[in-house]
């Protein structure tokens, strides 16, 4: 589930054609038109409305969920307020244009479980990656990688900018704020002290030719 779209009810797909249909109209109206335009706004509305409504309907996701739902919401207030006719009046006949919306926002909270186990699941997977190294703690005397390598998990031949992006995300899961574990502290300890070695040419260049006699 974590790795699927979302599974849209026919109500959302029928809130989606219809925000597909008012931003299509006014983008045909536009070129149709042109000439006899006066008021750019329901122009400028189908434009960012209906890109929009085709992310919602086939992109399904949090974000374009999100900026659907954030355009619906203009589009009601421009189908109120927006003068109609020559009255000049509200048209209150937008009112299932609301009630339209008002589900987007229940669905929204009943999707959110979902886009919180999809990120707590891409958490685990990014976490599960650079614990990697650490399972291999105990057999630092009979690798060839040298440990400091081993600690950041990359090869003796890493490039400066591999070793400070690795650092950067290890950094990041092992800080003692987020205290994982208790073992948190000294594995940031740790990394932090890898990468002052490992990022220093000079110190690195000294740890690669003495690494067993080797010390800051």
């Amino acid at each position: 589930m974590n790795s699927e779209k979302l599974k849209y009810t026919g109500w959302l797909y029928l809130i989606g054609i219809l925000g597909l249909i008012f931003g299509a109209e006014m983008c045909i109206l536009a070129v149709l038109f042109s000439s006899m335009i006066v008021d750019v706004r329901p122009i400028i509305l189908g434009a960012f409305l209906l890109p929009s409504a085709i992310l919602f309907l086939l992109v399904k996701r949090e974000m374009t969920y999100l900026m659907f739902t954030g355009m619906f919401a203009i589009l009601c207030v421009f189908r109120t307020f927006y003068p109609v006719g020559i009255s000049g009046y509200p048209d209150w006949m937008a009112f299932p244009y609301w009630l339209c919306l008002g589900y987007l926002i229940y669905k929204y909270f009943d999707f959110r479980k979902i886009f919180a186990e999809k990120t707590a699941f891409e958490e685990r997977t990014y976490e599960k990656r650079y614990e990697k190294p650490y399972k291999r703690e105990k057999e630092a005397k009979t690798e060839a990688v040298p440990y400091y390598y081993r600690v950041l998990g990359v090869s003796k031949d890493a490039t400066p900018e591999e070793i400070k992006s690795v650092y950067r995300r290890l950094a990041k899961i092992y800080h003692p704020d987020r205290g994982a574990d208790p073992d948190t502290e000294k594995k940031f300890k740790e990394i932090q002290k890898a990468y002052a070695v490992l990022s220093d040419s000079d110190k690195r260049a000294q740890y690669d030719r003495f690494e067993d006699s080797y010390s800051e």
